[in-house]
């Protein structure tokens, strides 16, 4: 009776490690999968879709939504390899992805040479405008390393006024504007 008492005590400490073990790399991927998560839907939506709930279109009234594109983007690809287009807009955009967390904004997309950013959606914000005002100035500044290079110049437009936000699409849902 000894044995099998000690044995079932073997058995239960190796079981509870297995989980512990288990359950922090768990915590790990769940970690990992929200960050990715992050980068897709704003952080209501991921909410929203951890309980379940549907995720229906909002209507902010008051929002700002910047839209950036390369100048001379055309006559780059036509003059540039795939290979080269794609690194050029993976180095521009990456380099705008670390200035954004500073100003409150959300990046909505990137297609081709458009990058657009909203501020006041989907957390409302009251100093939407101004924020969108300096990000662009600072993605104006860190672009000039890539004016001379790609004989392009970065063009940004902002407009404030009412927006509706939500998620469109099953297979691939984005969260659109």
């Amino acid at each position: 009776m000894e044995r099998i008492a000690k044995r079932l005590e073997r058995y239960t400490t190796q079981l509870v490690m297995l989980v512990t073990q288990r359950t922090a790399e768990l915590i790990v991927e769940r970690s990992q999968c929200d960050f990715l998560l992050m980068e897709i839907f704003p952080k209501t939506i991921i909410a929203d879709l951890r309980r379940g709930a549907s995720v229906h279109p909002e209507t902010l009234d008051s929002v700002t939504v910047m839209f950036s594109d390369v100048s001379g983007f055309a006559d780059f690809v036509q003059k540039h390899s795939p290979v080269d287009i794609m690194t050029f807009l993976n180095q521009v955009y990456s380099v705008f992805d670390l200035v954004l967390p500073s100003f409150g904004a959300y990046k909505v997309e990137t297609i081709k040479d458009s990058y657009m950013v909203v501020s006041g959606l989907p957390e409302p914000n009251e100093c939407h405008a101004q924020e969108l005002c300096l990000l662009a100035n600072d993605l104006i500044s860190a672009y000039v390393r890539f004016e001379e290079t790609s004989g392009t110049a970065l063009r940004i437009g902002l407009h404030s006024g009412s927006c509706v936000g939500g998620i469109i699409g099953n297979k691939a849902p984005r969260y659109c504007l």
